[in-house]
């Protein structure tokens, strides 16, 4: 029977651009919300279904022109398509299920949602659940992380990137694409 894993990035405003941003320092609003279900079997890693969602900042500020720019998403797209964070993290964890794992590239996502949260004055609702760092698989096949992020890391494995880098859903592709060609050289070796 194979086994499922949720995969998932975030998106979020920052009030300082300096590079490394750490979340105790800065505060950070979601504004989109990325991920895939990967159903990993014997026979590969196949993405089995997708979540994306565009989350109004808790504070409702405008988006500045940095972020438009990092992320392609234009005050435009968040103004029209977009919903409360209340209602973006329910449904994520909806449509996450229960006794899923869930994991990201890094650990930083998992603390954002949690500060919105709190922010926003409700429960974590995805507490108990398994968070796991993604980085680990590719540890283990001895590629050195450090150098990447949820977009580029298919180019560790001389695969294109996928999609939009800064977008949530194409972020996790991107990460669900390198963890199947990690895969595939794992079986070859």
């Amino acid at each position: 029977m194979p086994l499922e894993a949720v995969l998932f990035d975030t998106e979020f405003t920052v009030e300082n651009h300096k590079g490394r941003i750490d979340a105790i320092e800065f505060v950070v609003d979601i504004v989109q919300i990325g991920a895939v279900i990967l159903e990993i079997s014997s026979q590969g890693i196949a993405v089995k279904s997708k979540f994306s969602c565009l989350v109004q900042p808790i504070r409702g500020f405008k988006l500045s022109p940095y972020f438009v720019n990092l992320t392609g998403i234009t005050q435009e797209k968040l103004d029209s398509n977009g919903i409360s964070f209340v209602e973006a993290i329910a449904s994520f964890a909806q449509w996450c299920g229960v006794n899923v794992p869930i994991y990201s590239f890094g650990g930083k996502d998992q603390s954002v949602l949690e500060e919105n949260c709190l922010r926003s004055g409700i429960p974590f609702p995805l507490k108990g659940v398994q968070f796991w760092d993604a980085r680990a698989f590719f540890y283990l096949m001895g590629v050195d992380t450090s150098s990447y992020e949820s977009g580029t890391i298919p180019k560790a494995f001389n695969l294109p990137m996928h999609g939009q880098r800064h977008d949530a859903l194409d972020d996790a592709r991107s990460v669900a694409r390198a963890l199947q060609a990690a895969r595939r050289q794992l079986v070859e070796a």
